[in-house]
């Protein structure tokens, strides 16, 4: 799997885990992933965040991987250049630091809203 194939890949993932994934045990793992210094606790963070999504019981996010993209990734941080694992690994924290911030940003404009509308319900 080539470069751009991989990072969109973890883009998806990126993007399930911060969208599926809510509450205290969402801090330790991401933390757990954001600390991960090898492969196999990369590997482990990932899962452990992949299950905490798809486990929420009203989780409105789907994974939107193959199975044999998930193959490739794996086989990827297995295998590949530990420079290049790395290189994914901070892409990867990156893109879900991007998506935490849009996401505060969307609760934002949202409690806004409900707050305008209150106001306007008081007033009128």
């Amino acid at each position: 799997m080539e470069k751009g194939k991989r990072l969109a890949v973890c883009k998806k993932i990126a993007s399930f885990i911060v969208y599926a994934c809510e509450g205290e045990q969402y801090l330790s793992l991401i933390e757990a992933f954001r600390n991960a210094r090898s492969r196999r606790e990369w590997m482990d963070a990932i899962c452990k965040l992949i299950h905490c999504g798809l486990s929420q019981t009203e989780n409105a996010h789907s994974l939107a991987i193959t199975q044999q993209e998930w193959h490739s990734v794996c086989q990827f941080i297995q295998y590949a250049d530990i420079e290049e694992v790395r290189q994914l690994h901070e892409e990867t924290m990156r893109y879900i630091a991007t998506l935490e911030l849009k996401k505060i940003h969307e609760l934002e404009q949202y409690i806004t809203s409900v707050l305008l509308q209150l106001e306007r319900e008081e007033e009128g």
